[in-house]
């Protein structure tokens, strides 16, 4: 039997796992939409997605790009798979389930790696492709909102195990300025856009 010391479990506050619940459905219907999109596009070379929108919001110039297949397949079905199961350990943490360390320290991770992905498809939809996509950006927006509380919660978790310390301080600060930190980076992004596309887009 597992020593409970050696693999402490946490549950998780119910407004975080609604995060997660909420924002992975909100990430899971964009992913959905913009794989039907993909398909209905790939069937036929003039169809405009429903997310086109002027010149700038363009899905079809990123739906077709090299970057929307990444890694070999296409970048919703990830989005699929992925969301489905943030959603999943989002509902399961709703109902109180006490989760081991390793299980949450996994799960930051795979979103931080989710983010690290989204801000390189950010990055080449304003500078390579000059294009934008609607429902791409409610997928780099949930996603990186997600990591953001999450990885503050795991912290959290490790400040709690060293009071006192340089980490539970920064924590400290950090979870201060949660929101603002956040803001920030949603500011600066639409800044780099603007910046690139001009205001109206």
């Amino acid at each position: 039997m597992e020593s409970t010391t050696a693999h402490p479990s946490l549950t998780t506050p119910k407004p975080l796992a609604w995060l997660y619940a909420i924002g992975a459905f909100i990430g899971l219907i964009a992913s959905m939409t913009l794989t039907v999109e993909k398909f209905e596009l790939a069937e036929d070379s003039s169809y405009v997605p429903s997310c086109t929108f002027g010149e700038s919001f363009t899905c079809g110039s990123v739906m077709i790009s090299e970057q929307a297949a990444a890694f070999g397949i296409p970048n919703p079905l990830l989005g699929i798979s992925g969301f489905s199961v943030v959603m999943a350990i989002g509902v399961l943490m709703l109902t109180g389930a006490a989760l081991p360390r390793w299980f949450r320290t996994a799960f930051v991770i795979g979103l931080g790696l989710a983010s690290i992905f989204c801000l390189w498809l950010a990055y080449h939809a304003v500078y390579s492709i000059h294009a934008l996509c609607i429902y791409c950006m409610v997928v780099w927006a949930v996603t990186i909102t997600m990591f953001w509380f999450a990885f503050l919660r795991f912290m959290g978790d490790a400040a709690d195990r060293s009071p006192g310390s340089g980490l539970a301080r920064v924590h400290a600060t950090l979870n201060m300025l949660r929101f603002p930190i956040l803001i920030a980076v949603v500011v600066l992004i639409a800044a780099l856009i603007i910046i690139e596309f001009g205001f109206f887009f």
